[in-house]
């Protein structure tokens, strides 16, 4: 158990001073989901996307509420894939270790939101439609993020987003 703690400190630390090295400030990107499975409406995942010093705030609170069928997340796939998006481009050298991430990200949701969906709301096509869509948003605001830096070390680490949200994958 110590070796797991001390493995979580040292990633935690290496985190926190590639944090350190980007420039703080506040990013947005609205993502869009299309059609809930009962009628043609599309649904905003809004992303306020905020790194200050050694922290990232993460705040959807802005995105559309809930759809009545399909395309919703529950919190924990939203946590889940704003995670992955931050593990992915910041995790670069480090080992994928999500309480060292934990300890310096905070992932904010509104309940009955599009992306913290509550009872009796739909999401059987959450993780391909708004669950994809957060993982989108927060690509493109590290993308931003990364791009401010005045290192060109940090933009060699801009990637394209490889997936938006889209029913159709299910089927491709």
């Amino acid at each position: 158990v110590a070796t797991f703690h001390r493995m979580i400190d040292s990633i935690e630390q290496r985190l926190r001073e590639r944090l350190r090295a980007l420039p703080d400030g506040t990013w947005r990107h609205v993502g869009f989901c299309e059609h809930d499975g009962v009628d043609d409406k599309v649904y905003a995942v809004r992303l306020t996307f905020t790194k200050e010093g050694e922290r990232l705030v993460l705040d959807f609170t802005e995105s559309s509420d809930q759809a009545p069928a399909l395309i919703n997340t529950a919190e924990p796939t939203t946590s889940g894939y704003a995670m992955a998006a931050v593990m992915t481009v910041l995790g670069y050298g480090l080992p994928w270790t999500p309480a060292a991430y934990w300890r310096v990200m905070d992932v904010r949701k509104r309940p009955g939101s599009i992306v913290h969906a509550v009872m009796p709301a739909g999401m059987s096509m959450g993780v391909t439609s708004a669950g994809q869509e957060v993982r989108t948003s927060v690509n493109i605001c590290l993308d931003r993020l990364l791009d401010a830096s005045d290192d060109p070390a940090h933009h060699a680490q801009i990637f394209a987003s490889c997936s938006s949200s889209s029913a159709t994958s299910t089927i491709s």
